[in-house]
């Protein structure tokens, strides 16, 4: 569903609209770059009939399009983001737009949508229909990268410097310090690295408990060790947990989503403009 009309030589970048609706999220996001429709997420939090979806899709599909006269194809989901499938003769997402005559039309049919699509004229000014909508300019998201990389960059010499201090420069310092410092300071660090032995030789023999912090640590290595040998038995059965886990945060994640939606207004909620 590309549309290959020209472009402003300066992209944008939309930020989303995430409503919550009781049930189920709503996540507009208008138009990317070289894209002539929007696309609208609905995500169910529960358990939910494919004929209410489908009547939710159609209502959201018509909401939107007043609020924002752009192609608009609408999606919906679970709570682990995995699609619902509506049945098996239709797709799982609507697209629709408005007609010449200002009234929703719509299609299952996606190859029908590309085809209207290629006959729309050239983009609007989405900073018009998006008025009420913050964006980025391709411009600043460049920027904002280049400053993120300079100092992931700069981080990244910072510590290469203090870990070859650490190997080289530490090291010899104390080496020369041994060597021409006083005779207090040779006997201290002996004393020291006696102390340091005589204690690990008192734990190996039991004469000192390990502390609780020890216990913990050891414990917790122990078990990544009996995890790391089960799952290399049986890595299969390791995917799969590993994906139900996945499956588990990621609905979390969309209940705290849906809660914290729940308590706040709507982002970028304005008057719709004026079709």
């Amino acid at each position: 569903m590309d549309k290959g009309s020209e472009q402003p030589s300066e992209e944008l970048r939309f930020e989303s609209i995430k409503e919550r609706r009781g049930a189920y999220l709503v996540e507009y996001a208008p138009p990317l770059p070289r894209f002539s429709f929007a696309t609208l997420d609905l995500i169910f939090l529960g358990p939910t009939d494919p004929i209410n979806v489908v009547e939710l899709m159609q209502s959201e599909l018509r909401r939107w399009l007043n609020r924002y006269p752009a192609a608009l194809m609408v999606s919906a989901f679970d709570s682990a983001g995995i699609i619902i499938p509506i049945n098996q003769e239709q797709n799982t997402s609507l697209v629709g737009w408005l007609n010449s005559g200002g009234e929703v039309e719509s299609t299952w049919n996606l190859s029908a949508a590309d085809e209207y699509l290629k006959t729309l004229p050239p983009h609007p000014d989405w900073r018009v229909t998006y008025a009420d909508i913050p964006f980025r300019t391709s411009g600043q998201i460049k920027s904002d990268a280049d400053k993120y990389l300079r100092n992931v960059r700069r981080q990244a010499i910072v510590e290469k410097i203090i870990f070859a201090l650490w190997l080289s420069v530490f090291p010899a310092t104390w080496a020369i310090l041994q060597y021409v410092g006083p005779t207090w300071l040779a006997a201290s660090v002996l004393a020291y690295s006696l102390f340091k032995a005589s204690r690990a030789w008192l734990k190996v023999i039991g004469r000192i408990k390990p502390s609780k912090a020890e216990i913990v640590k050891t414990e917790k290595q122990q078990k990544m060790e009996h995890y790391f040998y089960h799952c290399e038995r049986n890595s299969a059965a390791f995917a799969r947990l590993k994906s139900e886990n996945f499956e588990t945060d990621l609905r979390e994640r969309t209940r705290e989503e849906a809660a914290k939606l729940a308590t706040t207004a709507p982002t970028a909620c304005h008057s719709p403009p004026q079709i």
